[in-house]
């Protein structure tokens, strides 16, 4: 058992267009598995469609019951007081909005679920945290894969993201931020993907019945993994 307990990060990346929405609805999914129960078990909603939201909601998962924190503000900007949720709000920095805090200003042992509508938004979290899994559309997985787990720090996962189309609504792929991370010095041999098999990416359209279907078993995989994680970190 480690001395000091892991800081994790789950980040779904996505949009409202179709397909691209399957990193918001793992990290949707993982919210409520790892929530308190007026926010709904997970086998009742976590499928339900995302809102076109940004990086504007934060879930803090405490032991079996789990804050929520939901706001309107971007990645990079503080606010002086946050919601509680308990219907009170907090000035504690730890709880506070904003992707730019130190490591000690994260709950330690903890896991954090972030959404972000950008790849790029990974960035400034690889420094904060001691494992980060970023969970993303992506094309070009065979039919019968429905979704699957890269180590960014082995050479034939990196190879094959390099090799697969930047596609959905983002200009800039998770490869490509990766690399400019590591061009900027910052760490990626923490860095987990999970893959979901894309097919369509129309502009505020529903995700197709085979992408929707590979939600759960990714989502059942990440908390199978990450408990894990946070158990022997702890």
């Amino acid at each position: 058992m480690n001395d000091v307990p892991k800081r994790i990060a789950i980040i779904g990346i996505g949009s409202p267009h179709g397909d691209d929405q399957f990193g918001w609805a793992v990290a949707d999914c993982l919210s409520r598995r790892f929530g308190s129960p007026a926010r709904g078990n997970a086998s009742d909603d976590c499928l339900a469609q995302p809102a076109g939201l940004g990086i504007d909601r934060l879930e803090y998962a405490e032991g079996p019951k789990a804050r929520s924190f939901v706001g309107n503000m971007p990645p990079n900007k503080r606010l002086d007081r946050w919601p509680d949720g308990d219907g009170g709000t907090t000035d504690d920095p730890a709880l506070q909005a904003g992707l730019g805090k130190p490591m000690g200003r994260w709950p330690a042992g903890e896991i954090c679920i972030f959404k972000c509508n950008n790849p790029i938004d990974v960035i400034p979290m690889l420094d904060d945290f001691d494992r980060v899994a970023s969970v993303d559309a992506g094309v070009g997985l065979p039919t019968e894969t429905p979704f699957r787990r890269l180590n960014y720090a082995d050479a034939v996962d990196r190879q094959w993201m390099a090799s697969r189309p930047v596609r959905g609504t983002h200009d800039f792929g998770l490869h490509q931020t990766l690399q400019l991370a590591q061009t900027l010095g910052k760490r990626i041999d923490h860095v987990e993907i999970w893959v979901g098999n894309a097919i369509a990416f129309d502009p505020m359209s529903k995700m197709t019945q085979q992408s929707a279907a590979a939600v759960r078993p990714c989502v059942d995989a990440i908390a199978e993994e990450w408990c894990r994680a946070r158990t022997i970190a702890g």
